[in-house]
């Protein structure tokens, strides 16, 4: 995905940093000629970030971790670029994006975390790993192999009691 910020001047929504530019936590939309307008957060990275993967950050410190593939808790995000430890970058929380899925899925499914690869979702329903605010808008090999196309609405992974 090539998104330009629409609302912050600067901002280089694919570029990894060795330095923050913007302050953790900070927001801003951006629009992609092929899946149109999303909101992202500027956060300190972590080990093993990709792109394409699920992502769970802490509120308090900004900085993330891959979401675990059991036993994920709190805010999420998807990764845009390899954002890992000591970097810094933009990460997903609204509109269409890209992710991974090495497992078959189809579009209008729920999104639960993979059970195999950390940060890669699933549409396989597992009970306590569903991350609400986030919707299959595609088939997995759209668009291309091992990803798919997933809405997102300041997705959140929780357990239910």
């Amino acid at each position: 995905m090539a998104f330009q910020a629409t609302d912050l001047i600067g901002a280089q929504l694919n570029d990894v940093d060795t330095s923050a530019k913007f302050q953790l936590g900070t927001t801003c939309k951006g629009i992609d000629p092929v899946t149109g307008l999303g909101e992202f957060i500027y956060l300190g990275g972590g080990a093993s970030v990709a792109a394409g993967l699920f992502v769970t950050y802490n509120p308090s410190t900004l900085l993330v971790t891959v979401n675990p593939v059991t036993g994920g808790l709190g805010p999420v995000a998807v990764a845009l670029a390899a954002v890992i430890a000591n970097t810094f970058g933009w990460f997903q929380i609204g509109g269409t994006a890209i992710v991974q899925t090495p497992d078959p899925v189809v579009a209008g499914a729920d999104v639960y975390s993979d059970a195999v690869v950390a940060g890669a979702v699933d549409d396989a329903a597992v009970a306590n790993e569903q991350i609400a605010g986030a919707a299959f808008a595609s088939a997995n090999g759209t668009p291309a192999a091992g990803f798919a196309y997933c809405r997102l609405s300041r997705p959140t992974h929780f357990k239910m009691s």
